[in-house]
């Protein structure tokens, strides 16, 4: 698994014969191997899948080569604590992310200790990701001179709705450390409590996407200025005018209320072109946001797609991008120009 697998997979520099044989290493061991064009940061990558019987390992990783910091997962049993990795891990610039999904022993267990092994050989920046009971032991340490990583990992964190002290080193870390030998490397444990977990899923925004499925809509992890920005590209200067009460109406409808007419009304105004849509995981949570035409320049509405109250009415602004700041976690915006 070490050298036809896991090697080019975590290799800074993988070859084109290398490459060429991953997808049969992957199978033979019981991998599902997939390339994707945009996975972390955007870049190209492979997703290591488990090919059916359950396996240890999933990765994910940079497909031109994993020159940046690994993101190490030792218990990836919770949904809500991959959530937490696959978000950090972009924010973070990291290159790769490996999650143990067995029960063993983490780093004593072979595959993940396997796969530390490799990275370890030619790289030098590793983050730990784990989750504690005690929210006061949630925190950012680190160990060796890993203070940029650390800088780096505080940044990314309101990304994430999320704060976080930097803590001393914990039981956990130690014991990681002994096992490792990691001489001259930089490691940053991050460990978060269920609370924070909950506000790092990406739960409300999978329900999103499931309920509206059939409008296949583009999602995104970041804030709804990004996401505006990038509908205002899409949106044709020729799109129809609509009523601001009317994109209100449907939205309700369709996002808010969950009506299977709602969803069908939704469906015909993008298809027409009326509109341009996206789901979006913003710090507040996951967002569901529509840009439009309006009668007197545009209508931005964005709206939560979970539980919490929506406020609908209509405020003004110069500009999008100003109707995109009022209405970062929801709400209903005219402005007069792009």
């Amino acid at each position: 698994m070490r050298r036809f697998l896991l090697e080019p997979l975590l290799a800074e520099n993988p070859t084109p014969s290398s490459n060429a044989l991953l997808p049969f290493a992957a199978r033979a061991l019981g991998y599902r191997l997939i390339y994707g064009g945009s996975l972390l940061g955007g870049a190209p990558g492979w997703l290591l899948l488990s090919g059916g019987e359950s396996r240890p390992l999933a990765v994910l990783a940079r497909a031109g080569g994993v020159k940046g910091p690994v993101m190490e997962v030792p218990y990836a049993y919770r949904p809500e604590l991959r959530d937490a990795a696959l978000r950090l891990g972009a924010a973070s610039f990291a290159d790769a992310i490996v999650f143990n999904l067995s029960f063993d022993g983490a780093y004593r267990q072979d595959a993940l200790r396997a796969a530390h092994a490799e990275r370890a050989r030619s790289h030098t920046e590793f983050i730990i990701l784990r989750e504690v009971e005690d929210p006061l032991a949630a925190g950012v340490s680190s160990w060796g001179p890993a203070a940029g990583l650390e800088q780096g990992i505080l940044e990314a964190l309101p990304k994430l709705g999320l704060e976080l002290p930097i803590i001393p080193l914990g039981l956990p870390a130690r014991d990681l450390i002994a096992n490792t030998s990691p001489i001259g490397h930089q490691l940053s444990f991050i460990t978060l409590d269920s609370a924070r977990l909950e506000r790092a899923s990406l739960r409300d925004l999978r329900l999103a996407t499931r309920s509206l499925s059939k409008l296949a809509l583009p999602a995104f992890d970041g804030t709804v200025a990004r996401v505006q920005a990038q509908l205002a590209r899409k949106l044709s200067d020729r799109s129809p005018r609509a009523k601001t009460s009317e994109l209100v109406d449907v939205v309700k409808q369709a996002v808010v209320e969950r009506s299977a007419a709602g969803r069908q009304r939704l469906a015909t105004m993008l298809t027409a072109k009326r509109a341009e849509a996206a789901l979006v995981q913003t710090p507040s949570g996951a967002r569901f946001v529509l840009l439009a035409r309006g009668e007197r320049g545009y209508v931005l509405v964005v709206a939560p797609t979970g539980v919490e109250a929506w406020a609908s009415g209509v405020l003004q602004a110069e500009s999008l991008a100003a109707c995109a700041e009022h209405c970062a976690s929801g709400g209903v915006c005219e402005a007069s120009r792009p």
